[in-house]
């Protein structure tokens, strides 16, 4: 298990525990004429921040979570804004996966 303050940028195989999140932004888009739920938040924990991106199912847990478990999953850099220092964004790829430990109620 790794601490978000120690993740890298290309780092793989990432597993974080506990994770607290915030601001789940869920949508649906259409890429190559397909319809893809998408879930941008905030991951906290007791050593920082950083942003998660999941994709189909895995968005849809993260949208409706409190409390994860991320599994396997990497870290990339995101088209941010200039004014943001921290670039860090983790993502579920293909083989992440996102265990919900709290629902919202």
């Amino acid at each position: 298990m790794i601490k978000i303050k120690d993740i890298t940028i290309g780092l793989k195989g990432i597993n974080i525990l506990h994770c607290q999140v915030l601001n789940p932004e869920f949508k649906e888009v259409i890429r190559d004429g397909n319809k893809l739920k998408v879930c941008n938040a905030i991951l906290k924990d007791e050593t920082g921040e950083i942003k998660i991106s999941a994709y189909d199912f895995a968005a849809e847990f993260l949208a409706n979570s409190e409390i994860i478990n991320v599994k396997n999953c990497m870290c990339k850099t995101y088209g941010g804004d200039d004014k943001q220092e921290d670039m860090r964004q983790i993502s579920t790829g293909y083989f992440g996966k996102i265990e919900v430990v709290k629902g919202k109620i």
